[in-house]
Formats: C-alpha cells, structure tokens, sequence
C-alpha cells in the first residue's frame, strides 16, 4: 500500500531490536500512544523523544496491525537514501487503474481512520485530566481530527513557500541590477562626424572641419588645419573662440553652401 505523508509527535521511542527473522527494527509511540514499527535503523537517530517528525508511514496490513514508517524527512528531503525496493512481479499487463484507485482509497481510509482515532483518544484525555467537560469529546475531537490533516499539507505548503522567497529574491535581484544601470553614468557621447545641413552655422570645430572635409575632399584634421592657416591665411587659433565667425569667414572666401 502506499505511504502518507504525516507529521509524528514522538512520546517514546525503543532500542534497536533484531526480530525473528534477522530484521533490525524500532518502534515509536506518538502523544495519542499510536505505534510505528520501523525497519530502517538508520532512521532511529532522528526519531527522538518529545521531538516531532515529518514521515512517510504506511498503514497497517490489517485491522489492529502496526503502522510502519519507512522513511523521515527534514526540510521537505529524505534524512537519508531511499533503500532501493525489489523489483516485484506483476501478472500480465500489470494492475488496473480501476486497482490502484481502489488501493489508494483503501489507503486514505485506513490514514484517515488513524488519525481519527488519534483525536477521539486525545480528546478522552482530555476528559479525563479535568481540561474540558466531557460532553466535548465530540467536538474536540473533530477539532483534532481536521488539525492533523491540515498537519499532512504542511511539507508540501513548506516547499511552496520557499520556492516563492526564492522567486522574490530573484525578482528584488534582478530590479536592483536594473537600477544601477540605470543609474550609472553614461559614457560621453562621440562628438558628431556628419557636416551640417545645408545653411546651418556649425557650432563646433568638430562640425566645422566636417564641412571643410565635405567640400576639399580632405580626410584629415592636418589637411583642413593646413587648408586655414595656408590657403584661406585664417588664424587657426581663433577655432578656439569663434567657430562661428570662421566659418563665415570661410563661405565669403569660398562661396561655398
């Protein structure tokens, strides 16, 4: 039958023992004195007294048997390896689903009448120490009943919530990275190569010397600075201060457009 996940509030817990048939095992009693059996002695560490555990525990064979607990489980993960299982024969074609549907019914009962009783004893006592009048077993009862199914949800709601703290921060990561690019200084632009449309009054030497280039056919700064200083007799200093002035200097020389 298949195992349930359940939550186990250890009351007690017994020595390794060795069973007729050359079996390690150890039993377990929880708060409402419901016994595991455990043939994996590796799991006996992480069962303690007055500790609780997260467990897969399959159920009885049989009415009045002996759960077993086969495997622990800290944070959502097996405590340990997984023993590898036999492999099992099966008749042809296997098992229906109509089958495992009704095994795994079966199994849900049987984990469902468990917890049941757990609560209807836990509520007796209850009762019986004097903390609630009698006539409130009934009710308590369900109480305890609904909060140990609820107690079954918690790994999987465990691992969810860790999965969505992994996801925000991822998200809070990813927006800071985002922040510092935009917030980093931005390397200085390059100064503009284009000559400037036509009856603009350049600006810059940079937009000036494009013009110049435009029209002499020069590729470089040294032929356009030669070009002023020699051909047009122009102080090249006065690029420095007054672009402008050059360039108009230089259209009424050239007739240039």
């Amino acid at each position: 039958m298949p195992a349930q996940r359940i939550t186990i509030q250890i009351q007690s817990v017994s020595d390794i023992k060795v069973s007729k048939n050359n079996r390690e095992y150890f039993t377990l009693e929880d708060m409402a004195q419901t016994r595991y059996v455990c043939f994996n002695p590796k799991l006996h560490s992480f069962c303690q007294p007055g500790g609780e555990i997260d467990a897969d525990v399959e159920p009885a064979k049989s009415e009045g048997g002996t759960p077993r607990l086969t495997m622990v489980y800290k944070d959502g993960k097996p405590v340990i390896e997984a023993p590898a299982k036999e492999k099992q024969r099966s008749s042809w074609g296997g098992k229906s689903d109509k089958e495992l549907a009704q095994q795994r019914q079966l199994a849900e009962a049987q984990n469902k009448s468990i917890q049941a009783q757990t609560a209807l004893n836990r509520a007796v006592e209850l009762a019986i120490a004097g903390q609630i009048a009698p006539e409130r077993c009934e009710e308590t009862a369900k109480h305890f009943y609904l909060f140990l199914q609820s107690l079954t949800q918690i790994s999987e709601a465990e691992i969810i919530q860790t999965k969505v703290k992994e996801v925000k921060i991822e998200t809070q990561t990813s927006e800071k990275v985002k922040g510092n690019k935009a917030g980093a200084i931005e390397p200085p632009k390059p100064a503009p190569t284009s000559s400037p449309s036509k009856g603009e009054v350049p600006t810059s030497k940079e937009l000036l010397f494009a013009w110049i280039k435009a029209h002499k056919k020069l590729t470089s700064d040294v032929g356009v600075l030669s070009f002023i200083k020699n051909a047009l007799k122009i102080d090249p200093d006065r690029l420095d201060t007054d672009v402008p002035g050059v360039y108009k200097e230089i259209k009424e020389l050239t007739n240039w457009v």
